[in-house]
């Protein structure tokens, strides 16, 4: 198919709503869609079908996918913050993404949160020592745990660590965000 040639067609359906979809003008792979009767407190209890037709000449393409919404949404980077507390204290807090519906206690997030040795980066694995609540304790100098809370504080030694956090639904089995990090 030559892409200058390509006409793309894009449906989006639920039985009890209306969806509405656009395929941008210069970027053909993008399409947006718009449920106009979309309420963020409602329970989704039917699948979107979403279709695309993809036609180039006498040659037509159809591929077609039904999901729920919650399971595709992927938040925002989270932003970290630092504050030294003196005494080697250092507290580090992150915030949930601008972008993230509100109220966050309607819509909480589940954290993934990790300081590791300087020479690591977010993606390197870390086992969490199990005889510990929540593993917020060190487990061979790197911290891993899940939490629900936005900070963390650190006793602050000459060691150097990356802090890295990352973000998902707390409800629906949907992507981690991508990781955010801070060298503290």
């Amino acid at each position: 198919m030559n892409p200058n040639s390509v006409q793309i067609l894009v449906e989006a359906h639920r039985s009890n709503s209306s969806i509405s979809c656009t395929v941008h003008d210069q970027d053909k792979s993008r399409a947006v869609c718009h449920e106009l009767t979309y309420c963020p407190f409602q329970e989704e209890l039917e699948k979107v079908g979403f279709n695309l037709y993809a036609i180039d000449g006498s040659r037509f393409e159809n591929y077609s996918s039904e999901f729920f919404l919650a399971d595709i949404v992927k938040p925002e980077k989270v932003q970290i913050h630092k504050k030294d507390e003196g005494d080697k204290k250092v507290v580090v807090s992150w915030e949930y993404p601008q972008s993230w519906d509100h109220p966050h206690s309607y819509f909480p997030l589940t954290f993934e949160v990790k300081a590791l040795k300087n020479k690591h980066n977010c993606n390197h694995e870390v086992r969490s020592d199990p005889r510990t609540p929540n593993h917020k304790v060190p487990h061979k100098g790197s911290y891993h745990f899940f939490t629900e809370e936005t900070s963390l504080q650190l006793n602050h030694s000459t060691k150097k660590y990356v802090f890295c956090v990352r973000a998902k639904d707390m409800y629906c089995n949907s992507p981690w965000s991508e990781w955010s990090a801070m060298y503290v």
